[in-house]
């Protein structure tokens, strides 16, 4: 059941411009999902962005999906609570790069969406590490190509101690 005061709003940047609508059929749909299990589970939430309002799935290293017509990009992100996310992608990015969305789906050990919110790459990247952790990262891949950087995000935690720069999509009451 979704709670009343959830936000079938426009994700604004801090500049208070539009960055991109996501519906309240997605919203419905995204609540009602169970992402428990391996496998398959890229497909329901593909269907689910692809529905409606112009979504593609695109392939690119800072994002999942793209829509032309709003002019928005979003990068998913689903997980219980620890997300894994390379610093060494986001060196050098530009600013319209920073204004990319993560979309984190937070799930709980059931399966279902517990919380599902937003936040733009540039506020992101800007809370969870220094410029010379990225640059560190980005300089240990290019020497170290075939190894991965992964740095450990507690979501949970984040999206609790960070609301000044996220927008609550759903939230399970």
């Amino acid at each position: 059941m979704l709670d009343t005061n959830v936000y079938w709003r426009l994700l604004t940047n801090q500049w208070g411009l539009s960055m991109c609508p996501i519906s309240s059929m997605n919203v419905e749909a995204i609540s009602s999902l169970n992402l428990k299990g391996r496998g398959g589970k890229e497909q329901m939430l593909h269907d689910i962005l692809t529905r409606h309002s112009g979504w593609k799935r695109d392939s690119h290293i800072l994002y999942d999906y793209s829509n032309d017509l709003l002019g928005c990009l979003v990068e998913c992100k689903k997980q219980q609570d620890l997300q894994w996310i390379d610093p060494s992608k986001y060196h050098s990015i530009t600013d319209e790069q920073k204004d990319i969305v993560f979309l984190f789906l937070v799930i709980n050990k059931s399966g279902t969406v517990d919380i599902a919110f937003t936040v733009r790459v540039g506020d992101f990247i800007g809370r969870i590490w220094t410029n010379e952790h990225i640059k560190d990262a980005w300089e240990y891949i290019q020497k170290y190509p075939k190894d991965q950087i992964k740095s450990s995000v507690k979501v949970r935690s984040f999206y609790k101690n960070n609301q000044d720069i996220i927008t609550t999509v759903y939230k399970r009451v």
